[in-house]
């Protein structure tokens, strides 16, 4: 997401409006005079500057294209993926397998910044994302769902501590994955 912060017209105008009640009551015929309404309009600004807060908006950034159909559409999944796990990542907030799940996403995001830089590896990443990303995806939802469980028995808990067992395992196979891209390029 971009931030886009907007300064607000409201302390110049307070500026312009203090120069005007300044020329209605008081003479403007002197250099002091000028030099107190602008020592004036000068404090108004400022005040107002710090008073009224910037708007600022929120845009999402324009995803990256390569021209290539095929790779454009593995990066959208790709980013779909990677926004799946980042929000189940804010779900599981404060347990141990959040952290897993983030470097997960963080390696994934990775490997895909890493096939918009060298279209040629489309054909490895799309393996990757055909069986991995499936395969993680689900048990990433499937753990999200169980934690959800309000009562938690000897299978819920057991098949927790497996996915959590099995995560370890997932984010070393995309960790190699990665250096396997690299290793390709040198």
């Amino acid at each position: 997401m971009i931030e886009i912060r907007k300064k607000s017209a409201l302390p110049i105008y307070g500026a312009a409006l203090s120069w005007a009640v300044y020329a209605l009551f008081f003479p403007l015929y002197r250099a002091s005079h000028f030099l107190y309404i602008i020592l004036i309009s000068l404090a108004v600004y400022l005040i107002l500057s710090k008073v009224i807060p910037d708007s600022v908006t929120y845009i999402e950034k324009e995803p990256e294209k390569t021209g290539d159909r095929e790779v454009d559409s593995l990066l959208e999944f790709g980013r779909n993926t990677i926004r799946e796990m980042q929000n189940c990542s804010q779900q599981l907030n404060g347990d141990p397998i959040s952290e897993k799940v983030e470097r997960l996403a963080s390696v994934t995001s990775k490997i895909f910044d890493f096939l918009l830089e060298d279209k040629s590896s489309y054909s490895q990443i799309k393996r990757f994302s055909d069986y991995f990303l499936p395969a993680a995806t689900k048990l990433i939802s499937a753990y999200c769902r169980l934690r959800a469980q309000d009562t938690r028995g000897e299978n819920i808990t057991g098949s927790m501590e497996r996915i959590s067992e099995i995560m370890d395992t997932t984010v070393s196979a995309y960790e190699k994955q990665l250096d396997a891209l690299f290793a390709n390029k040198a």
